[in-house]
């Protein structure tokens, strides 16, 4: 069995699978997730009759997003990891983003909104990410459109409706996809030959783009 888990922003996802039998939450609220993780797995682990010695694999999405979220997700795994002796993977939160709507084949952006007022983006062609993940102001992120002219861009509503509100982004030929990073993603892009580092025992350390 296998669980992974996303919180680093305020969509808060967990996904068990177990050959093709499958289980998950997510929640769009407003809430901390240090307060839910421990009950969300409980419960899910509950519901399929399982044991949390029944997981044999970890995973967690390690940002960049936010600084309180990344933490809970990665301390809530790594703990686990360690006690039960299994081994962890880890995909940054824009990957998530790009590689959940399969359009990859075609020039996309990523982008996570930053408390700051920036924007965390990365961007896609050809099913690889092209260049690093980058932290932009807002006027930035307009030229780093302009730059790389994606056909889509994904993104939260919340998120793109406010960097983008009062700035003369082109979005005549650019397709938006409004999503949220989902756990069930996370496992097929670490164990990707090409997208992933695979799985490995040991600590997921979080992405913060900034470098802090």
């Amino acid at each position: 069995m296998i669980l992974s888990v996303e919180t680093s922003t305020r969509y808060f996802s967990i996904y068990l699978r177990e050959g093709k039998k499958f289980a998950g939450i997510d929640i769009l609220f407003d809430i901390t997730h240090s307060q839910g993780i421990v009950q969300s797995v409980d419960f899910l682990l509950k519901r399929v009759n399982a044991d949390v010695n029944d997981i044999k694999e970890l995973y967690a999405g390690v940002g960049p997003g936010s600084f309180t979220g990344i933490r809970v997700g990665l301390s809530f795994v790594n703990t686990l990891a360690q006690v039960l002796g299994i081994p962890v993977g880890g995909a940054s939160t824009l990957d998530i983003l790009a590689f959940d709507v399969n359009r990859c084949e075609t020039p996309i952006v990523s982008m996570i909104r930053s408390r700051k007022g920036e924007v965390f983006a990365a961007f896609y062609n050809m099913k690889k990410r092209i260049g690093e993940y980058t932290v932009l102001s807002r006027n930035d992120f307009v030229e780093y459109i302009s730059r790389h002219r994606p056909d889509y861009i994904v993104a939260s509503e919340d998120d793109f409706n406010d960097i983008t509100d009062g700035v003369n982004l082109n979005l005549d030929k650019i397709r938006v996809e409004f999503r949220y990073p989902r756990a069930s993603v996370i496992p097929s892009l670490v164990l990707d030959k090409e997208l992933g580092e695979g799985l490995k025992k040991g600590y997921l350390k979080p992405l913060y783009v900034r470098g802090f």
